[in-house]
This record gives C-alpha cells, structure tokens and sequence, in this order.
C-alpha cells in the first residue's frame, strides 16, 4: 500500500467531504465559508483520493475542518497521517493553538493527539452531539 499527502483545491476535497459527512446532500453542501483561503490536504492510497483535510490559519491561531476518510480506509493510521501533516504545518505557520469542532463520538481519536474539549463546548445539531476541542502547540 503506497500513501502519499498532497496538497488539494477546495474543490478537489468536495467528494470526499460528501460521501463521508452528507453522502444525502449535494455536493455544494460540503463547501464551507472560506474554503478557497484554507489549505487543503489530500490522503492518496495507491493512487486513489482516500482522505482529506483542510487548514484555516488565522494569525497565531488555526482551525482544521473537515477531516474525512472513507470507511473502507479507516483504522488503517491514515487519519494519523492527515492529523499530523496539518499540525505539521501549522507548527511551520507559527500557530499557538490548533482548534476544531467534531462530533462527539470521535473525542478518543482526537485526544491520542493532545487536544482538550473546551469546557462546556457540547452541543445539538439535529440528533448529533459536537464539542470545541483545541489542542496548544507553542507557548503564548
């Protein structure tokens, strides 16, 4: 199995971001606000666009969205390498805190890295319970 990280458009990450958050919903609904300024990852598998991830910076802080991998390529360590190729490179931009949102139930995937959930940060969409985790990677 060859693995390779590439860099994507915002455009490129779509199916990906559709099949695995809202495989019912068309693929405009998998844009977020400001996805032509993020950075964009792209997780290939012998060849194939398996996973994804994007990176917004904003000054010394930075939020990663968006974070998918297709069910048949999980448990294989290829999130560790979308996780850390984004922490990598938000070393690099001088980030102090790198943040998210995420569904509750992937919490332990997340803390492996280090990163917190924010006090009191759950809350409801729809049936779906989310949090705020955020993980310092430099001192203030």
């Amino acid at each position: 199995m060859q693995v390779a990280i590439q860099n994507l458009t915002a455009q490129e990450t779509l199916p990906i971001r559709q099949t695995v958050f809202a495989p019912d919903q068309p693929q405009s609904q998998s844009v977020v606000p400001d996805d032509e300024s993020g950075q964009h990852f792209g997780l290939l598998v012998d060849g194939r666009l398996v996973g994804v991830a994007s990176l917004f910076i904003d000054g010394d802080r930075a939020r990663l969205r968006k974070l998918a991998v297709l069910g048949d390529f999980r448990q294989l360590g290829l999130g560790t390498r979308l996780i850390r190729q984004v922490m990598d490179k938000a070393l690099e931009a001088k980030v102090q805190t790198l943040w998210c949102r995420i569904r509750e139930p992937s919490l332990p995937f997340y803390e492996r890295f280090g990163f917190t959930m924010v006090p009191e940060s759950r809350h409801q969409k729809g049936s779906l319970t989310y949090c705020h985790i955020e993980l310092s990677l430099g001192k203030k």
